[in-house]
């Protein structure tokens, strides 16, 4: 059995996003295959490194740093990770995310002789900002050059472009020879692998697709009801409120169609107060039933949506995988996403998608299900698609763990 690192951004309680989940899930299904689990994540509420055990994991918890210090190669966390990892003998180092550490815990693990698996969840090792999404809106092309990139940071962080050229330049070329590296470099979806394969920074370099385990079985649909048309249809959409998830975009679309016909919930923590106010003050405008429910933990779920027709998830960022997908399969609901990034690829029947940052678009497609409730009825009583398990998940990384590590 090996011995496991999984190194990531934060781990719970302190956060639940879709990546601190999984690994939660993971390393305890490592656990019961009887590997030595342990996780370090970075950590908003510590000021000091704080080791601790939850359920049989050992967890190092790694303050907080900025972006640019963990870039510059001063990053202090990376020297609290190198006497934790010499303090007993490991394995493996699996980076789900790096910004805890920043790039250089890949060639630090590779000192100590340990091999390094990463998983690319989304594109933080391109883009400090996570999403590669311009201006918030359009999304770069793979192979989009830096000198492009140095404008959008400043915008984004209120810094003079002149002074974060040469930050970013040394950052990626950290990220790149951090990547060049690891031992294996696995991504969660197909779409996500034919876009990372056209990244220079990747050149030569195989990314292959591992998938990503789902929540709870894909659940029937049956509660679907044949309603009188042009009545109102319940929406929801739910995760951290920030501008690229499209709130914005699907009250537009709703009111497109006449006030009251489409009621838009949103369930989640307003991580971007102001562009919520944008939200609220667009459909009092529009006069769009809005409803901003606020933060759930993940066991209300079910419950926040016992009354949801649709889900709809309007987002504009090139998603890497979109857990709340197999969320909205595993609920029974039928699902709209946009087509743009990964959850189009799992929606079997029961799905449906409509253009990327096109709130016409999506008003075409909701106006269907709202003048011809039939169509719904249609859509929620599809087949779901074949999502993977954990079980199976996790027997692909311990091929692949033999592989890199050996038997």
């Amino acid at each position: 059995m090996a011995r496991i690192v999984h190194l990531l951004h934060s781990f719970p309680p302190d956060s639940r996003g879709g990546i601190e989940q999984h690994v939660e899930a993971l390393a305890g299904a490592q656990l019961a295959r009887g590997h030595r689990v342990a996780v370090v994540a970075g950590s908003e509420s510590h000021g000091e490194p704080v080791s601790e055990h939850r359920s049989g994991v050992e967890v190092l918890r790694l303050p907080r740093e900025g972006e640019w210090e963990r870039a510059s190669g001063r990053s202090a966390n990376l020297g609290r990770l190198e006497r934790w990892l010499a303090a007993e003998p490991r394995d493996l180092l699996h980076v789900h995310q790096f910004a805890a550490t920043g790039p250089g815990a890949v060639e630090l693990a590779a000192r100590l002789g340990l091999r390094t698996v990463v998983t690319l969840h989304d594109l933080f090792a391109l883009c400090p900002l996570y999403f590669r999404l311009r201006d918030e809106r359009d999304p770069c092309a793979p192979d989009v050059d830096h000198t492009r990139c140095v404008p959008c940071l400043a915008q984004a962080s209120g810094a003079r472009a002149a002074d974060l050229t040469t930050p970013f330049q040394s950052r990626t070329e950290q990220y790149g020879r951090a990547l060049g590296a690891a031992s294996v470099l696995l991504a969660p979806s197909a779409s996500l692998v034919e876009y990372l394969e056209q990244v220079p920074l990747l050149a030569g370099r195989r990314v292959q697709y591992v998938g990503f385990p789902r929540g709870a079985a894909p659940r029937a649909s049956g509660r679907w009801r044949e309603r009188p048309a042009r009545s109102p249809l319940a929406v929801a959409t739910w995760g951290g409120l920030v501008r690229g998830k499209g709130l914005d975009l699907l009250v537009l679309a709703a009111g497109h169609l006449e006030p009251g016909a489409i009621e838009v919930h949103h369930h989640g923590g307003l991580l971007d107060p102001a562009y919520a106010r944008v939200c609220q003050d667009l459909a009092a405008e529009l006069r769009v039933p809005l409803h901003l429910h606020g933060a759930f933990e993940p066991g209300q779920l079910e419950a926040r949506l016992a009354g949801i027709d649709l889900a709809v998830h309007p987002s504009r960022f090139r998603e890497t995988y979109g857990l709340t997908t197999d969320e909205a399969h595993g609920l029974g609901l039928p699902v709209l996403v946009s087509d743009r990034g990964a959850p189009k690829e799992r929606l079997g029947t029961r799905g449906a998608v409509f253009r990327a940052d096109d709130h016409v678009d999506l008003a075409r497609v909701l106006g269907g299900f709202w003048e011809e409730p039939e169509r719904l009825v249609q859509l929620a009583s599809g087949a779901p698609p074949d999502l993977l398990t954990l079980e199976h998940y996790a027997d692909r990384l311990d091929r692949l763990l033999v592989e890199v590590t050996g038997p």
